[in-house]
């Protein structure tokens, strides 16, 4: 249900689905980390996202280094 929700959040961010994730951890009842990759881009991309009011909220994005 989680990486559901994430998912949604990604495609809304990105107006695409061509995505993949690698991760989803939920750290605590209110944040949640993802790991995941643009489909055709090569760096891969760690968010950081709160939950406000059942929502989810983008607090970060940074890309990995190699």
């Amino acid at each position: 249900m989680l990486e559901r929700t994430v998912s949604e959040k990604l495609e809304e961010t990105y107006a695409t689905e061509d995505f993949s994730i690698q991760f989803v951890e939920e750290l605590s009842k209110d944040s949640i980390l993802v790991s995941y990759q643009l489909e055709g881009n090569e760096p891969t991309f760690i968010s950081f996202y709160e939950r406000d009011n059942g929502h989810l909220v983008l607090v970060n994005t940074r890309e990995l280094e190699e």
